[in-house]
């Protein structure tokens, strides 16, 4: 049926063909489209839409019916079509054939027009330029699009309303894209593997292969990863020890060592020597102040 909305006769043909270009049996096999139609179908939309009797209703009649619909917006309302347009016919960047792209690419705009009963909106004087419009804007990547817009709008103003010139422009920048960045990949791994060469050309003549390690220059602070000394982790550091006397030697036994060094005192008399020691300090720098205010 769709083929026949679209002005083609191949279906009838190819009935014709398998039947050998036999009349008789053509005939046979064919149904018409009235009989094809459900019969409650047919009857309401006889009554409520067409306003005829089914027994008047043709095949011709039924077949300009279903053209209007096709044709028709869907629900009566006006969509954005440019937002919708956008959004669903969108260039295929997988495809690595850029001429198969940009085919799938106008094939998919006529297909959507088609799903959405947009036909109207692009016929006439009027609707080649806002489809080509449609297709320009939707174009990807950026760059490629960019391109196109300015040559349509100074340059090639032809393909700003003829779609046949519009196809053969974008495929032609698109192509020229293509092998530009083709150029470019090609370089990148050139310099790449140039650097490579001279990378393992240097360690062959150096002996050595190159480090990812900082070599610790002079004056630099030894730290754990370079020279400084290594202490294990069993090992004690030794203890300082002070190299001066108290005055008066050792509260204990007068010996020139400090309290916490002295042998012969236990841990409870050196507590108690040093808390003696601070109370006399104490009373002593009270007795000071008291000699001041007075």
């Amino acid at each position: 049926m769709q083929r026949r909305c679209n002005g083609e006769n191949c279906g009838i043909d190819e009935v014709a063909m398998r039947c050998n270009n036999d009349p008789g049996k053509t005939a046979e096999i064919l149904v018409s489209v009235k009989k094809s139609f459900d019969s409650r179908l047919l009857a309401a939309w006889c009554d409520f839409e067409w306003d005829i009797n089914v027994a008047d209703v043709t095949d011709d009649f039924i077949l300009k019916k279903i053209d209007e619909i096709i044709s028709s917006i869907k629900n009566n309302s006006v969509p954005d079509v440019a937002a919708l347009f956008k959004e669903n016919v969108v260039m295929d960047m997988r495809e690595s054939d850029v001429r198969e792209r940009v085919m799938q690419y106008f094939v998919k705009s006529s297909e959507f027009i088609d799903e959405q009963g947009w036909q109207g909106f692009f016929t006439g004087n009027e609707g080649s330029p806002l489809k080509c419009k449609l297709l320009v804007d939707s174009l990807e990547p950026r760059s490629l699009r960019d391109e196109v817009a300015a040559i349509v709008k100074y340059q090639n103003r032809t393909a700003k309303e003829d779609e046949k010139e519009l196809f053969r422009l974008i495929l032609e920048k698109a192509l020229d894209q293509d092998r530009d960045f083709q150029r470019r990949k090609r370089s990148r791994g050139k310099d790449i593997s140039e650097t490579r060469r001279k990378d393992n050309q240097s360690e062959s003549i150096n002996g050595q292969p190159r480090t990812k390690y900082r070599k610790v220059e002079r004056g630099d602070k030894p730290t754990a990863k370079n020279n400084g000394p290594r202490v294990n982790q069993g090992q004690k550091k030794p203890e300082k020890r002070d190299t001066t006397t108290p005055t008066g030697g050792c509260l204990k036994c007068r010996g020139d060592h400090w309290l916490i060094h002295c042998k012969e005192a236990s841990g409870d008399e050196k507590k108690e020597l040093l808390r003696q020691m601070h109370e006399r300090r104490n009373q002593n720098k009270g007795l000071k102040q008291t000699g001041r205010d007075a």
